[in-house]
């Protein structure tokens, strides 16, 4: 395990990789010092994949990544076996960093995409505090 990634109650944290701000999930999840920007596919395992973040400090500003597989344990859905990525039925939304739109493809890599999904609601200005 990297050193910048620590486990507590079996919860990952990260920590910044410019200024050392230590970020529980629930952070990464909630809080508005850290914007969701989106999920990459690197490969076709789900360790290979990760989610990107900027730390909105004034003081600092970087992005950083965090393995999809950190956020398991908030994925309240079945996960399915087969990555679709590249595949005649995939929207190719993993593809691009940008696409931070919902996927409904029956691949693994969607219920990580509803996830970030509903990380980007919850910091909405429009968002009324409950979840899409």
């Amino acid at each position: 395990m990297p050193k910048d990634v620590a486990c507590a109650d079996h919860i990952a944290a990260r920590s910044c990789p410019c200024c050392g701000v230590v970020f529980t999930l629930a952070d990464l999840l909630e809080s508005p010092e850290i914007e969701p920007l989106g999920m990459q596919f690197m490969g076709d395992a789900l360790r290979d994949n990760e989610l990107y973040f900027n730390h909105l400090s004034p003081h600092c500003g970087t992005t950083f990544v965090v393995p999809v597989l950190a956020f398991r344990a908030f994925i309240t859905e079945p996960i399915p076996e087969a990555a679709l990525t590249g595949t005649e039925v995939c929207p190719k939304k993993c593809l691009t960093l940008i696409d931070v739109s919902v996927c409904d493809a029956p691949c693994r890599y969607a219920p990580f995409r509803r996830l970030l999904n509903r990380m980007l609601h919850l910091r909405s200005p429009q968002n009324d505090g409950e979840g899409p």
